[in-house]
């Protein structure tokens, strides 16, 4: 059904990817193949399909010959939003489908507090990214959305509507000072760096 999937964790910028795309000419969805039914965004004629909730199925939409890309966000404020949303708190695993969704696939609750959500950014990422052909971050729509397309392997060169911001900046971030302590904090920063980010 599609030619081309984004993904990458929850808040990583796959709506904006997926309103960019549309702008440009490629019809995108957003959550709506692979997505809750009646709150993603459904496009009609759809050929590309922007969702974090997709990696279990990427194996077997690479078999099929769709192209996969991976989309990251700044490592800090992912987390941070995630955490300031309390996606993955323990009361979330019995109430919040989402929540419920991931954990059945990676199971988190033997792991407790911040280093649960280093974990969830570090699984979620790096298996993505085995099995896509290219990565690209967040940021570069707002810096430069025709180099995105580019590494999205669509043709640039229009004007588009697109301000990736998000309602996180009144809310408290996470610091390099909160990790310390937190078990998976090395390999986060490591992941991070493969992915383009300097966090220290």
């Amino acid at each position: 059904m599609y030619e081309l999937i984004i993904a990458g964790t929850p808040r990583s910028g796959t709506y904006f990817t997926s309103d960019l795309l549309t702008q440009a000419g490629i019809i995108c969805n957003h959550e709506a193949f692979y997505g809750l039914a009646g709150y993603g965004v459904m496009r009609w004629k759809a050929t590309a399909e922007a969702s974090w909730l997709a990696l279990p199925m990427l194996e077997r939409e690479r078999d099929r010959g769709v192209k996969i890309i991976h989309i990251v966000r700044n490592p800090l404020k992912t987390v941070s939003s995630l955490k300031n949303r309390k996606f993955l708190e323990d009361d979330q695993f019995k109430k919040n489908w989402y929540t419920f969704y991931v954990n059945n696939y990676l199971p988190l609750e033997h792991i407790k507090g911040l280093d649960r959500y280093l974990y969830f950014w570090i699984f979620w990422n790096l298996n993505i990214h085995a099995w896509a052909q290219g990565t690209v971050k967040l940021e570069w729509i707002a810096e430069d959305p025709d180099m995105m397309l580019k590494r999205l392997g669509v043709k640039e060169g229009g004007k588009y509507d697109i301000s990736p911001k998000n309602n996180d900046k009144n809310v408290p971030q996470l610091t390099m000072k909160d990790l310390e302590g937190c078990e998976y904090k090395d390999k986060f920063l490591e992941t991070a760096r493969k992915f383009g980010y300097e966090l220290e």
